[in-house]
Order: C-alpha cells, then sequence, then structure tokens
C-alpha cells in the first residue's frame, strides 16, 4: 500500500451503479438526511421565494437499492404535500424537522430529464394506522 498525494487521487469507477431506476410502485424509504434551503422563483413560476427542505431518502427494495432526493417548498399552495410528507413518517400529529432516520412509504414513478429516465415521488403515503396508534400509546 502506498499513501495517496491530496492533489492527485485518480478514483477509479465504482462497479456498483450509482442510479438504479425502480418500476413504477409502492415503496418504504428511510430519511437520510435534510438540507435547508432558500428557493428563489423563477419569472412566471408558480412557487414565489420561500424556504425549501431537499430531503435525501433512500430506498432498499427487491426491485433494487437508490437514493432519491425531493423537495419541499415551504409555500402555503405546497401545504398538502407537506402534510402528506409529515402523514408518511409518522409525525403529522407534531411535525417537526428532525426527520432524518424516520421511515415511510412513497409511491415511485418515473419521469424523463435530458433523455435520461429518474425516479421521483408521485406521492408520499400515509402512515400505517397501526403504527400511529402504537407510537400513541407509547406516551
Amino acid at each position: 500500500m502506498a499513501a495517496l498525494d491530496w492533489e492527485n487521487i485518480n478514483l477509479q469507477p465504482s462497479a456498483e451503479p450509482q442510479h438504479t431506476l425502480l418500476p413504477p410502485g409502492d415503496y418504504d424509504f428511510t430519511v437520510i438526511r435534510l438540507e435547508r434551503g432558500m428557493h428563489t422563483a423563477k419569472p412566471g413560476g408558480k412557487i414565489g421565494d420561500c424556504p425549501k427542505a431537499e430531503i435525501s431518502i433512500r430506498i432498499e427494495s427487491d426491485a433494487g437499492n437508490t437514493g432519491m432526493k425531493e423537495r419541499l417548498f415551504l409555500d402555503d399552495s405546497c401545504l398538502k404535500i407537506i402534510s402528506s410528507f409529515f402523514n408518511s413518517i409518522g409525525c403529522y400529529e407534531s411535525p417537526t424537522w428532525d426527520i432524518e432516520g424516520k421511515t415511510g412509504r412513497c409511491k415511485v414513478k418515473n419521469r424523463e430529464y435530458d433523455g435520461t429516465m429518474y425516479n421521483t415521488v408521485d406521492r408520499w403515503l400515509p402512515a400505517p394506522q397501526d403504527a400511529k396508534a402504537a407510537a400513541l400509546s407509547a406516551f
């Protein structure tokens, strides 16, 4: 083994693909990271300047494992989407942005951008009722 130089590291391509295209369907996910940022409105856009949450999720399934990044815009026109996300991770009653490690379920669809197919969350699915009841009974 030899030491590497800070300035000249020749990286080798990964044997594992960076992106796995999942078939459309319902999948369990885990929140890996939350990054807070600001959305700058585009001329003629539907959403004005507002805070945004960039949520990185990980899906591990028989169809494949992949990471995805989704954005939640903190704008009153997006409140339904924000609510469904918190409901999905079981935090509807007391929403908190301390969400890393939380799990939920989502419906994934495929979309094409610049000739490449990607996974995207079509919608966040509600947490099972029995999981909500178990969480409430823990108090």
